[in-house]
């Protein structure tokens, strides 16, 4: 399975493809294939590491992300 990730909060040259292993479904789950996704101004404040408008909401997206750079996300 393919996916891009960031490991620091920077511009869109930090994004990078990877391949990670398939997750497989437990019981009473599904697997759904994705073809095409967008991308929002959460993803990119998210990838910036910051708010355009409000100081605080630019802290509570470090406390809830990572301070010094982004959490790995979970395999």
């Amino acid at each position: 399975m393919k996916a891009v990730v960031y490991s620091a909060y920077s511009p869109p040259s930090v994004l990078q493809l990877s391949n990670s292993a398939k997750p497989v479904p437990k019981r009473h789950e599904v697997l759904v294939q994705v073809y095409a996704s967008t991308v929002t101004a959460g993803a990119i404040w998210m990838r910036k590491g910051a708010s355009p408008g409000s100081r605080l909401l630019t802290v509570a997206l470090w406390l809830v992300a990572g301070i010094c750079r982004p959490l790995p996300f979970a395999q």
